[in-house]
């Protein structure tokens, strides 16, 4: 279920409630069940932001990870980061899929 993160504002297939923390760059989202077991995968919009790069993970702690924003240290969010071409957190289009 691919889901397209851009700039602050989520545009989502259903299903997923969305948060965005202060910091730009970063993104959580509620994705309405547990994650645990099921990988997180993320990729820049090549089309709208060329360059750059994202990285996620699931939330919860322990083996899962560890998200910083009140609220989303549970199995059922994940993080995502976005950076620009040196390596800096900046805002980015991207896709996120759970599977």
């Amino acid at each position: 279920m691919p889901n397209l993160f851009q700039h602050r504002s989520f545009g989502r297939s259903g299903g997923i409630a969305s948060t965005t923390p202060g910091n730009r760059g970063v993104y959580s989202a509620n994705l309405g069940a547990a994650v645990t077991g099921h990988s997180v995968i993320a990729a820049l919009n090549a089309k709208s932001d060329p360059a750059g790069s994202v990285i996620a993970s699931p939330c919860g702690g322990g083996a899962q990870g560890v998200c910083g924003p009140p609220g989303t240290n549970d199995a059922s969010h994940a993080v995502a980061n976005t950076f620009n071409a040196t390596g800096a957190l900046a805002d980015h289009a991207f896709y996120l899929a759970v599977v």
